[in-house]
């Protein structure tokens, strides 16, 4: 019964929570000329930044926006969210939100890839749970699972933080939640994680850019079968832009190196399977390098600032609507 009742308030969203907003509709659009579905992670969500300025942009020009966007998701998710949805949305356009930073190991600890040498990876960079049809629409557990993640972020195994070389005023910022927890466990798990990324210089991560592209083939064929056409932005890891976070994720104890200023490893294996499926890309990683100002990233996140959102949506916009 209590059950029953807290899952009614969450859907009505008598009590605030994550999915609600997420579901909550934008600006609507009575007779739109055209549908867009949005896939991807925390960079694109609905009420992110970057979200919220595409639909409500797109909304002026008589355009619907069905952001299915969820953070801590990667490849498989975007694959079975679209399967699961396009049908109900018709939508004339499918973009792709592609976050360099981490969709490439969210498939390396994704319960579903089977590493070809055997074993794989399990390490904190997935949330496994939003895959799980059972529980990903459950308003209760999100809104619980929320809450005992933010009760963990203040019980830090503050220890291990510090024989791992954390600093104590990392460890401090960790436990005042003035930085994602979350990357510390990481860093202590899989301190390469980034670079794994970004360079895609491990047998391990070129075995699992082979599946990223057997995904991205699942959801081309999707959109094809359809009648939607298929385009992809990539999001780089700001570790390829500038030098601003060098220090904060050096402290963390993930490994750095200078290499990842000059890389645009990952891009290139982007940009090649696009070329051969003749999916539509935008690089955002030529746009924040070159682009005036800055920075474009939060002080003590690896999200973009208002900054770097706004020159975002600028060029997401123009690449799909190209007229």
């Amino acid at each position: 019964m209590a059950s029953g009742l807290l899952e009614g308030a969450l859907r009505l969203g008598w009590i605030p929570n994550a999915l609600h907003e997420r579901n909550s509709r934008g600006p609507t659009v009575e007779d739109p000329r055209r549908t867009v579905l949005i896939l991807g992670d925390s960079f694109i969500v609905p009420r992110g930044m970057l979200g919220r300025i595409l639909a409500e942009r797109w909304a002026e020009d008589g355009v619907a926006v069905e952001n299915l966007a969820h953070s801590g998701t990667g490849p498989f998710e975007y694959v079975s969210e679209l399967e699961r949805s396009i049908a109900e949305v018709e939508p004339d356009v499918v973009l792709l939100s592609y976050y360099v930073g981490n969709d490439l190991t969210d498939v390396q600890n994704h319960p579903s890839w089977k590493a070809p040498a055997g074993g794989g990876r399990r390490a904190v960079a997935i949330d496994r749970t939003s895959g799980l049809p059972v529980l990903r629409d459950l308003y209760a557990f999100h809104y619980l699972r929320a809450r005992v993640g933010r009760w963990l972020a203040g019980n830090l195994d503050e220890e291990a933080m510090r024989e791992a070389g954390v600093s104590p005023e990392l460890i401090r910022d960790a436990r005042e939640s003035a930085i994602n927890p979350y990357l510390i466990q990481l860093a202590i798990h899989d301190p390469r994680h980034f670079l794994d990324n970004v360079l895609v210089d491990r047998e391990e991560s070129r075995e699992a850019w082979e599946q990223v592209r057997v995904l991205l083939d699942d959801v081309l064929e999707t959109c094809r079968a359809h009648g939607a056409q298929l385009k992809i932005v990539a999001h780089p890891h700001s570790i390829q832009v500038s030098r601003q976070h060098f220090g904060l994720l050096s402290a963390m104890t993930f490994e750095m190196s200078e290499e990842t200023l000059g890389s645009s490893r990952a891009q290139e294996l982007l940009a090649d399977h696009c070329r051969s499926r003749d999916i539509p890309l935008l690089d955002l990683l030529p746009v924040l390098r070159s682009a005036p100002g800055g920075p474009f990233y939060l002080e003590k996140d690896d999200h973009m600032n208002a900054a770097g959102n706004e020159l975002a949506a600028e060029h997401v916009t123009r690449f799909l609507w190209p007229e």
